[in-house]
């Protein structure tokens, strides 16, 4: 519309922004389920168009909000609740690395996001965030030309965790490892 196109610096119909989710429900042993996320940003204008793409995630896992640990960087970023072995893997568009990334506690980023009257880089955050209430977002600058399109492609795969059974196999079979070392008298 003509109000949210003049507030980023545009005339109304010069881009157009289609969204598309796709939920995978994986049907095999690994039960790796996710969704992956399609955007495509078309340039409709007559003018060369620099554009900052943010993509947000807040992620309450297990049902709670403050045991999030992460690992992150400008490719990937895994979650997991310390109180079960749910893992969530986000991966960044398009196989590459996004221009930067930032964790944060919630709800900060959204904010930081929100009250921007213009775009800025995010932080590139250390490898490591939690626990705490997680939320994060990856960045991508995009330059398309008059007629130009673009499609930034996603995807976050959640891990499901182990099943009881599988649990005590592992740990029968560490105890049979360690048991079977025998230590020679010095």
């Amino acid at each position: 519309n003509a109000t949210g196109a003049a507030d980023l610096g545009l005339a109304a119909g010069s881009v157009q922004i289609d969204y598309t989710f796709t939920l995978v429900n994986d049907t095999s042993a690994a039960d790796l389920d996710g969704f992956l996320w399609d955007v495509t940003i078309t340039n409709l204008g007559l003018v060369d168009l620099d554009l900052v793409f943010y993509q947000y995630l807040d992620l309450d896992l297990n049902e709670t909000a403050t045991n999030d640990v992460a690992s992150a960087s400008a490719t990937r970023i895994t979650v997991s609740d310390g109180t079960a072995p749910v893992i969530f893997d986000w991966q960044a568009a398009n196989g590459g690395a996004a221009d930067h990334f930032q964790v944060q506690t919630y709800p900060g980023l959204r904010n930081q996001l929100d009250g921007m009257g213009a775009a800025s880089d995010l932080s590139d955050t250390p490898a490591s965030f939690g626990p705490g209430d997680f939320s994060a977002a990856y960045q991508y600058n995009i330059s398309l030309a008059a007629g130009a399109s673009y499609t930034l492609t996603a995807g976050q795969v959640v891990v499901p965790e182990p099943t009881p059974a599988l649990l005590t196999l592992l740990g029968l079979a560490g105890l049979a490892i360690s048991s079977g070392r025998v230590r020679e008298p010095s």
